[in-house]
């Protein structure tokens, strides 16, 4: 046998290998069949202590703290670098229907309850932040306190 034909070999037995092994083709389906829509920014988790969650809040520092510490079903967050004043949003949702919405600004920081996930993934998904802001959350979903 010459040098080129056990090169030849190698090579064949070599891509044999990743193609039984699913590697030869990045683009190639996995053998688990799951939908593109559950592989989105947003964090789904199987244990979530929501139903452990106080709901009476005396202060905003108080909701914010218990909200962020809390594990929620979606949890995500949004760069929001392009924006000239809006310096983060998150938005947490115990069923995945509605949830709380935190926009961090440059003068403070605003806490919206009951916000739909479709209005959160509108804000996501906006050319202007600040603008979608004022148009479809600000004043239209309140965060009370008791």
């Amino acid at each position: 046998m010459k040098k080129g034909s056990n090169f030849l070999i190698i090579c064949l037995s070599i891509s044999f290998f990743l193609v039984s092994c699913g590697n030869a083709d990045p683009k190639r389906e996995s053998v688990i069949d799951v939908p593109e829509e559950s592989f989105e920014e947003e964090s789904i988790l199987s244990d979530f202590d929501c139903d452990d969650m106080q709901s009476n809040f005396t202060t905003y520092d108080e909701a914010k703290e218990v909200i962020e510490g809390t594990v929620f079903r979606i949890e995500e967050t949004v760069n929001t670098s392009k924006s000239s004043w809006v310096r983060g949003a998150s938005y947490y949702s115990c069923d995945g229907i509605t949830g709380f919405f935190l926009i961090l600004t440059d003068s403070q920081d605003y806490l919206h309850s009951d916000v739909p996930v479709n209005v959160w993934k509108g804000f996501k998904n906006a050319e202007s932040f600040g603008s979608y802001y004022n148009k479809f959350i600000k004043n239209q979903y309140p965060f009370t306190l008791n």
